[in-house]
């Protein structure tokens, strides 16, 4: 297993510390407003430590469109010393003020990149930093014992020109938040990690082997059983099929039937009480897997007819099954996971439908972890309901509340159906039941004598997200679909995503907006492909 230890970072001790960096960056600001206020003869104003449309070109920083311009994201090259290469990564700063604390959210990327996801992103307030790691999909946001093989047996290139090596955990875990707390102020600690499909479980998989850094974890239609024989075929088949590597039976944890393997490690149903001991809060959200409107079997239909609709509602069923068995292990050990259950199936309709409730659910679950007065937290009345909830209501109508505790495993013993959630911006939140169906909040039922977590409200404010781009990483992956209009991404405004020298490498599910790398290359299109 591996060992959680603090980020090593050689260069902490010469530079100044967040303290002093916020002292001078607020005596900075405030002497140049002091002086427009004397000469144009305005009011003061309030001033944030480092304003969000600063760009950080110091810091590998730079604006790739306009667009993403206009809503402060910022596309940065980090170099990864474990991987050797540099790493895009798409950065909206907060507009926090001097002295109060920087949370940020982490968004991994599922095999597609479709640039719907940026409207998830675009429900978190202003007051966080997000941030959108992409081309982390294509190797199972893990590390590697071994490098990763095409079919030929021929190693892949990364987006510096050199060999593949992935160890997205130890970039997203340690180097990535020493690269945030420098340049940007964000703490190393108290911050969320979302994941969406194939992302999802190793959102909250990374987490848990970085409890310090990550204190929320959220994981959208992910898999969580993993040490078992569908674990052994499904995501070897994955990688497979969709990413173009041959070897991710061994490759990635070991060989499961070998001494050695890291399989067990990484199975959430073994860990997840992990999360308890460490203070964490967690949230799972799945679709039933029964389509829930005509855009979404639109949606699916448009991306290759009647399998896609089959599959469409075949991976998320399995993400569904996935969740409750993941439930049935929380009602168990009493680990702090809140599930959000909706009608839908694996794709950006369903996803979308729901995004203000579950952006309102991690910002909630922040603001427990908050150090200073809290800024724009959001509350709400909740009821109870079940899982048959759900799958009893039809697409559109709130599931009925129940008056008292369900026997089903995954059922709560105290839940939330989230409510209206003040806008942090004091913007009205929107419902998140569009085309989506109804939606089932729950904390598991806690047994006897163990610590229940509290159920998590829709938060309801919007603000801009980071733009979406294609992976930048390798040739190797299938070109992406997009379902028919949707915008797709943009290398040059909104439209496109540019991927690295290397070639196109699969997008990401990452959320983020429009945008492109600003390395140059071909232009590749953006998917919003519902299959992962």
């Amino acid at each position: 297993m591996q060992h959680i230890h603090e980020v090593a970072d050689p260069g902490r001790d010469s530079r100044p510390n967040r303290a002093q960096r916020r002292r001078r960056g607020a005596v900075g600001v405030t002497a140049a407003v002091i002086s427009a206020s004397m000469f144009a003869g305005v009011g003061m104003g309030t001033a944030g430590a480092v304003a969000p449309s600063t760009v950080r070109s110091s810091a590998g920083c730079s604006y790739a469109s306009s667009a993403e311009q206009a809503k402060n994201v910022q596309t940065c090259h980090v170099w990864s010393e474990s991987m050797q290469s540099y790493v895009t990564v798409k950065v909206r700063p907060s507009d926090q003020l001097p002295g109060q604390q920087e949370q940020a959210v982490y968004f991994l990327g599922g095999i597609d990149d479709g640039t719907q996801q940026g409207g998830i992103a675009d429900e978190y307030a202003t007051k966080y930093t997000l941030v959108t790691i992409v081309g982390n999909g294509n190797a199972w946001s893990s590390n590697w014992q071994e490098l990763p093989v095409d079919a030929d047996g021929n190693t892949l290139t990364n987006a510096s020109g050199g060999t593949y090596n992935p160890q997205w955990e130890t970039f997203i875990g340690e180097e990535l938040p020493a690269y945030l707390d420098q340049n940007f102020d964000v703490d190393q600690t108290g911050n969320a990690i979302v994941g969406l499909s194939i992302s999802g479980g190793q959102a909250i998989n990374i987490a848990l082997k970085y409890p310090e850094v990550f204190k929320v974890a959220h994981s959208i239609s992910g898999y969580y059983q993993t040490d078992n024989p569908i674990g052994y075929v499904l995501i070897p088949y994955v990688l497979s099929q969709r990413m173009g590597v041959a070897n991710g039976l061994d490759g990635m944890w070991g060989n499961p039937f070998r001494p050695g393997n890291v399989w067990a490690d990484n199975d959430l149903a073994l860990r997840i009480i992990q999360a308890k001991d460490n203070g964490q809060i967690v949230i799972v959200s799945a679709g039933t897997g029964i389509i829930g409107s005509a855009a979404e079997f639109d949606e699916l239909w448009g991306l290759g007819g009647p399998g896609e609709v089959i599959f469409g509602s075949a991976l998320e069923a399995v993400s569904f099954i996935s969740a409750v068995l993941l439930n049935a292990v929380a009602v168990v050990t009493g680990a702090p996971v809140r599930f959000n259950y909706t009608m839908g199936a694996h794709t950006w309709t369903h996803w979308n439908a729901n995004k203000a409730t579950e952006a309102g659910m991690v910002q909630d679950a922040l603001s427990e972890f908050e150090t200073g007065p809290k800024v724009g937290a959001s509350t709400a009345v909740t009821e109870a309901a079940t899982v048959a909830d759900v799958l009893r209501t039809s697409s559109g109508d709130p599931a009925p509340p129940v008056s008292e505790v369900p026997v089903e495993i995954a059922a709560p013993a105290s839940a939330s159906a989230s409510a209206e959630g003040a806008a942090a911006e004091g913007a009205a939140s929107e419902d998140a039941a569009a085309d989506g169906g109804s939606s089932v909040v729950s904390d598991p039922v806690e047994p006897a004598g163990a610590e229940s977590s509290d159920g998590a409200a829709s938060d309801g404010a919007a603000s801009e997200g980071p733009g979406a781009e294609s992976s930048g990483a390798e040739s190797w992956a299938p070109e992406s679909r997009a379902p028919e209009g949707v915008d797709s991404g943009a290398g040059s405004g909104d439209d496109a995503s540019d991927s690295d020298a290397s070639g196109s490498g699969p997008s990401e599910g990452a959320a983020s907006s429009a945008g492109s790398d600003s390395d140059g290359g071909a232009d590749s299109a953006d998917s919003g492909s519902s299959s992962d």
